[in-house]
């Protein structure tokens, strides 16, 4: 709870992008959105924690290896902190496997729907996140940070 109250998402954003080569499109495509881990790490600015999500897909239509087509797709999400938050890693972890994806997630939609159309593959549009589909990421992994950040 007090993650909750002492955080406020400030803005979502692409970070990396990788994809294709296309390898054939069929009005009719499979495909596997896969969840990777997360990492979160705190900026130079100790009131600014950063969580970066990414999902790796595969586009096919049918099972050969030259029919498939790779997408990796990583979102920063930047939170406001208050200066006094502190808390335990595992609470931080917890909250960034619910609340922080839950807040990501819409854009991660749009993001995946905008990129597969923009390849030419049929648009995939992600339906509604449910907590009982939320995916088990493990712990999240603090990114490795530089001597300014400040860790939780």
């Amino acid at each position: 709870a007090a993650i909750v109250a002492g955080t406020e998402l400030r803005n979502v954003r692409v970070d990396e992008v990788h994809a294709g080569p296309v390898g054939g499109v069929a009005p009719e495509m499979q495909i596997d959105v896969t969840p990777l881990p997360p990492q979160y790490g705190w900026s130079s600015d100790p009131e600014l924690l950063l969580v970066r999500f990414g999902h790796s897909l595969t586009c096919r239509f049918d099972e050969s290896e030259g029919a498939k087509t790779p997408i990796t797709v990583f979102h920063v999400a930047e939170f406001s902190a208050e200066p006094d938050l502190v808390v335990e890693d595992a609470d931080l972890a917890a909250w960034i496997q619910t609340n922080a994806y839950f807040l990501v997630y819409p854009y991660v939609r749009q993001t995946l729907t905008a990129l597969t159309a923009a390849l030419g593959l049929p648009p995939l549009v992600l339906g509604y996140l449910r907590r009982d589909e939320l995916p088990d990421f493990g712990a999240p992994a603090e990114a490795p940070a530089d001597d300014e950040a400040r860790r939780a």
